[in-house]
């Protein structure tokens, strides 16, 4: 079911987010790059592959799209509003089962990957945070398909660019919550889009 596509428009996506992360790291290097703090992150939420081939003209059938997330990683307070996040997520798995060019097609894609951003965060009041993210995600996907009743397997992986915004509520000195949509460019050739809740923990 896997097919290449090309999209231009991450070059463009790239270049406007370079400044961006530019700005906030030079802000990090004036306020000094020596961490302040670090905390521990868990998370899940829910996740939806936009699946090149549901809009392609030679497939026919289902696919589910959406799966829960899985999240673990840290995160470094390299100032009052900037920081660095590095996590694991596991994306789960989008299923399909339908008719290619006329043969059966059936299996599932399951994609994962280490992200590596620049957050920054602007106070609301009330212990709350309007948040945003910049960056990129090393990724890794794999297909398993039956295709006309043969395997029919498919494997890569790249990096890619991602970004987010969300809104964090300060719990307790050590706990806080935090909300994220994330639009993750590219995987295994297609976008993903994810809604995830995290707790981050004071080390």
């Amino acid at each position: 079911m896997h097919r290449k596509k090309t999209d231009l428009r991450l070059v463009a996506i790239a270049l406007c987010l370079l400044p961006l992360a530019s700005c906030a790291a030079l802000e990090a290097m004036i306020m000094g790059f020596s961490p302040q703090s670090f905390t521990a992150t868990i998370g899940s939420g829910l996740v939806i592959n936009d699946a090149a081939t549901d809009n392609d003209a030679n497939f026919f059938g289902d696919i589910d799209k959406t799966d829960t997330p899985l999240t673990l990683g840290v995160n470094a307070k390299l100032s009052k509003s900037v920081g660095v996040d590095l996590q694991y997520i596991d994306f789960g798995e989008v299923k399909f089962d339908g008719l290619f060019a006329g043969t059966t097609s059936v299996g599932t894609v399951e994609n994962k990957g280490v992200e590596l951003s620049v957050t920054g965060k602007y106070p609301l009041g009330n212990g709350f945070n309007a948040t945003g993210k910049v960056g990129a995600l090393y990724w890794d996907g794999e297909e398993n398909e039956l295709f006309g009743g043969a395997p029919d397997n498919e494997s890569d992986h790249g990096i890619d660019p991602l970004f987010g915004f969300g809104v964090e509520k300060e719990l307790t000195p050590h706990i806080t919550a935090d909300f994220t949509l994330t639009r993750y460019f590219n995987v295994f050739d297609d976008n993903i889009d994810a809604a995830v809740f995290r707790l981050r923990f004071g080390l």
